[in-house]
């Protein structure tokens, strides 16, 4: 059961669209609204990881659940250090060689 719901957490932004797309909303509103649904992506993968490690028959329970959870909690971490950091970088590269203009940065 608590991995169903770590797999349906993050649908609740489904039920949020129509907030994220009335014009009635402030813009800032709308625009918060749909930076937060992205992110109960991320904040639920740990805990899928751990009740999928949980089961029985898993390679990764002999392991045991917490060496897991924080192995994928430090490795998400990492890899979202390293990409995030690159793209910046990349980013603002490209806005010194003229390639990306202000609006699309």
């Amino acid at each position: 059961m608590a991995l169903l719901g770590a797999v349906l957490a993050p649908t609740d932004a489904a039920l949020g669209k129509t907030a994220v797309t009335d014009p009635r909303v402030p813009p800032v509103v709308r625009g918060g609204l749909n930076v937060e649904s992205g992110l109960n992506d991320g904040m639920a993968l740990p805990f899928f990881v751990l009740f999928l490690s949980a089961l029985p028959g898993i390679v990764a329970a002999q392991e045991g659940a917490t060496g897991v959870f924080c192995r994928a909690l430090l490795l998400s971490t990492a890899w979202g250090l390293a990409v995030g950091g690159l793209g910046g970088w990349l980013l603002r590269r490209s806005h010194e060689r003229g390639w990306v203009s202000r609006d699309w940065g």
